[in-house]
C-alpha cells in the first residue's frame, strides 16, 4: 500500500508540475509522456545495484523489484 500511495503521489505531482507544458512523444521511441513516466518508475525500481545489495535484498526483502512495480501499476487507472 505504501508503494502504491507513493507512486500515486508522484504521478499527481508530475501531472501538476507539467500541466502547463505541451509534452509530446519523443521521436523514435513512440512512447507518450505518461508511458515514459511509468517506464521511469520501473527502471528506478529495477535498475542496477551493487552485487552485495542484491544478495542482501534476496535474503531480506520478501518482494522482488518486479513484483513491487507490477503490483503497484496494476492498481493505477493511469497505467491502464
Amino acid at each position: 500500500m505504501a508503494d502504491l500511495g507513493g507512486e500515486l503521489l508522484a504521478y499527481m505531482a508530475w501531472k501538476d508540475a507539467t500541466r502547463d507544458r505541451k509534452l509530446d512523444p519523443i521521436d523514435g521511441d513512440g512512447f507518450s509522456p505518461e508511458q515514459r513516466f511509468f517506464i521511469g518508475f520501473g527502471q528506478l525500481a529495477c535498475g542496477d545495484e551493487r552485487p552485495e545489495n542484491k544478495c542482501v535484498n534476496a535474503i531480506t526483502n520478501p518482494h522482488s523489484p518486479e513484483y513491487q512495480v507490477n503490483a503497484v501499476v496494476a492498481n493505477m487507472p493511469a497505467f491502464a
